[in-house]
């Protein structure tokens, strides 16, 4: 093979019943950027050996693999059920075409997932490809900004990675409309309507590895805190209601929908955050002779039946993780 470049990249996933144990991937997507990375952590064995020219360690010895997937694709009205019913930790499906599929924030989270990653391929279309087995997603964000369309960010912990071997002529979805800003609406929450500049969200899942004895893999990662789900938001400063409810301590549920432009299509998103409040607002930078920005953070709480966040996608699949 030739001099690998990066174009030709993509992403795929399967859902796995069993953690580590890979599966086929049904799910593929193209790349923005990725970084995946299998390490093998080494160190120099503390003995002190005595002879009289030893100043250097002599071996190292092996310790624990640590692989990670991170990774950034376009936000699709498809496709990317099976990531959100992963991380959140369900699905369900009501309708008949078109369907709306809803995910909730569960206790539990996915199994795991297996990802394959196409690393690119040189000029005569010939690359390499690497799969992750036992992938939990840590961190899943997704931005939205005035001209741009709208990504999602994913953070994971891997048990394993299996050799690199040739890459394959992955299987997209012929019919996924994008997310681009132009299709959203405005953020609604405690009374007020607000038309916004930009949105990410936020969905924390605070995972960590577990390292035990026999063996070289991480067990299956687990929370090591509370789930913090986050609505970043900005918007121009026009009024204080915004800085007004913040320290007034109001709570309720917050919507930002976006419905697909493209002619024909039936798809729509709706992000709710439950029982949101306002952790934070900054509109005291005075900087320019234009409009002035006040940015906040809408934190998703639970009220023991709601746990803070709720997605639904509305498409023409009849399943909430197809392709």
């Amino acid at each position: 093979m030739g001099l690998q470049l990066g174009l030709g990249a993509y992403i795929g996933f399967g859902k796995e019943t069993t953690y580590g144990t890979s599966v086929s991937r049904t799910v593929f997507r193209p790349l923005i950027s990725a970084n995946a990375k299998r390490q093998r952590t080494k160190a120099p064995r503390r003995h002190m050996l005595g002879a009289k020219s030893g100043v250097n360690a002599r071996n190292l010895f092996r310790g624990p693999e640590e692989v990670s997937v991170e990774a950034e694709l376009e936000a699709h009205y498809r496709g990317i059920g099976l990531l959100l019913e992963h991380i959140l930790g369900s699905s369900s499906s009501t309708g008949a075409g078109p369907y709306t599929h809803t995910y909730p924030l569960g206790r539990a989270m996915g199994t795991g997932l297996t990802v394959e990653l196409g690393r690119g391929a040189d000029e005569s279309g010939a690359g390499f490809r690497e799969v992750f087995a036992g992938t939990r997603l840590s961190r899943l964000e997704m931005n939205a900004g005035v001209d741009q369309v709208a990504s999602l960010r994913l953070q994971g912990i891997a048990r394993s990675a299996v050799a690199r071997d040739a890459a394959v002529t992955p299987t997209l979805g012929t019919d996924d409309p994008i997310v681009p800003w132009s299709d959203a609406g405005t953020l609604s929450w405690g009374g007020l309507t607000l038309n916004l500049l930009s949105a990410r969200l936020v969905i924390e899942r605070n995972l960590i590895r577990r390292q035990r004895f026999g063996s070289l893999y991480t067990a299956q990662p687990a929370m090591d805190k509370m789930v913090d789900i986050r609505l970043e938001f900005e918007l121009e400063y026009e009024d204080n209601s915004v800085y007004t409810k913040f320290h007034d301590f109001t709570t309720g549920d917050a919507t930002l929908s976006f419905s697909s432009s493209v002619a024909g299509s039936n798809s729509a998103m709706t992000v709710t955050v439950q029982n949101a409040e306002l952790s934070e607002v900054d509109d005291g930078n005075i900087s320019t002779q234009g409009p002035l920005k006040l940015s906040g953070v809408l934190t998703g709480l639970s009220d023991g039946t709601d746990e803070g966040l709720s997605i639904a996608i509305t498409n023409d699949d009849s399943s909430a993780i197809a392709a």
